[in-house]
């Protein structure tokens, strides 16, 4: 019988920045790639086919637990190695590093990228790469408004020079810098006025390794959002929204969990609806001429809603996600197992200490005890991955009735 295997990897966005097969993780993201290892389960499309989640730890009795409470997870199975023979392997990203480690284990595959089509996902993956996503969305004519009247188009260039670096921060004076490469918030630099020792280093360093650095004003933002699609066929379709927090360096921290209606509402309160149709629609176009044809899977578009004297406008292209992403978990999180009647939040947390994972977990239980109807959570706190004594990654959501 044919035979799924879902990986999560979070070390794939600076596995493809390195792009070699002997790429080492570093500890804490092992870590965190350890404890969020059954992740997979809330988000594999499973039912039509046996669906392992590769474990590093045993979580059989973490997933029977679930399994009681939400019968729609029995066509899943986790597994702690890889052994055996599968009909395909999905990843939270593919780079050589994972490629890598498949070929030196036990698991057959009946398929695998090649070479050619790993350069191709770096490729797409990069920001360089989004900044053909932008120029194409700003050279489109103008009599459709992506952007609230009298706002200038969103800024973004390549700079491959620290003289270049330098001439963009004296034009504009508050910018952020970017690697090519990176995600979740790393490889970012904000820089004002000019350039610190450090600045200068970092910058260097980025364009010996990477070629560039990409360059933009900073914009004041007001709210973070993303609209998520999926390729195949060579086309694209829009699949949903993602409304999230990030912290002061721009790091993930949760998603509101709700029906897409919803969270189109909350972004529509900044900007016209027709506006973000707008968005919408001419990604949809682009997406499916720049991407699609040469990938299959998930992509998300990060944007902003950006304040200004002028008022609020959309930053419709931040950067591309060309990998699974936690927007699209939580999305196919609430639309699975939330009740259509309640709301959330969907969290990362990284504690420092042994032990104040589990005392955080007591806590939020009896604070918001589970109630769950129909296999649908209709409020309280549930942790979506095992909590124990040496935890220092979690996932979890607090749901509340409407």
């Amino acid at each position: 019988m044919q035979k799924l295997i879902y990986v999560f990897n979070p070390e794939h966005d600076m596995a493809l920045a390195s792009y070699s097969a002997y790429y080492m993780t570093p500890a804490h993201i092992m870590k965190m790639k350890s404890d969020l290892s059954i992740l997979p389960i809330w988000y594999a499309e499973n039912g039509l086919n046996d669906t392992f989640v590769l474990t590093k730890e045993d979580e059989s009795h973490f997933l029977k637990e679930k399994q009681i409470l939400f019968p729609k997870l029995s066509s899943l199975s986790v597994c702690s190695n890889m052994k055996g023979e599968y009909y395909a392997l999905l990843p939270w990203g593919w780079n050589p590093a994972l490629l890598h480690e498949i070929e030196m284990s036990d698991l057959s595959l009946l398929s695998l990228p090649d070479s050619n089509s790993l350069d191709i996902v770096r490729e797409l993956s990069g920001r360089e790469y989004g900044l053909k996503l932008l120029s194409s969305l700003n050279d489109l004519d103008d009599n459709a408004t992506i952007i609230a009247e009298n706002i200038e188009k969103p800024v973004a260039v390549s700079l491959c020079s620290i003289n270049e670096v330098h001439d963009f921060i004296e034009k504009y004076n508050d910018v952020m810098l970017k690697a090519p490469w990176s995600g979740s918030g790393r490889g970012v630099r904000r820089v004002v006025s000019e350039m610190s020792d450090s600045d200068s280093g970092w910058i260097q360093r980025i364009i010996r390794t990477q070629g560039a650095v990409i360059g933009e004003p900073y914009y004041s933002k007001v709210l973070d959002f993303a609209m998520e699609f999926v390729c195949r066929d060579s086309k694209a379709f829009f699949s949903g929204y993602s409304v999230f927090d990030t912290d002061s360096q721009g790091a993930y921290k949760c998603n509101i969990l709700d029906s897409d209606a919803v969270l189109e509402n909350k972004i529509s309160a900044y900007v016209s609806l027709s506006a973000l149709n707008e968005v919408k629609q001419r990604l949809v176009t682009l997406i499916s001429r720049l991407y699609a044809p040469r990938y299959e899977g998930v992509l998300g578009v990060d944007m902003m809603i950006c304040n200004s004297s002028d008022g609020y406008w959309v930053h419709p292209c931040v950067e591309v996600n060309l990998r699974m992403n936690m927007g699209i978990v939580a999305h196919r999180f609430y639309n699975q197992f939330v009740s259509p009647y309640s709301k959330g939040e969907y969290h990362i947390e990284h504690f420092f200490e042994k032990g104040d994972a589990v005392e955080n977990d007591n806590l939020m239980r009896e604070k918001y005890p589970l109630v769950i109807d129909d296999s649908m959570i209709e409020s309280g706190y549930m942790s979506l991955t095992r909590v124990e004594e040496y935890t220092l990654y979690q996932i979890y959501v607090i749901i509340s009735k409407k």
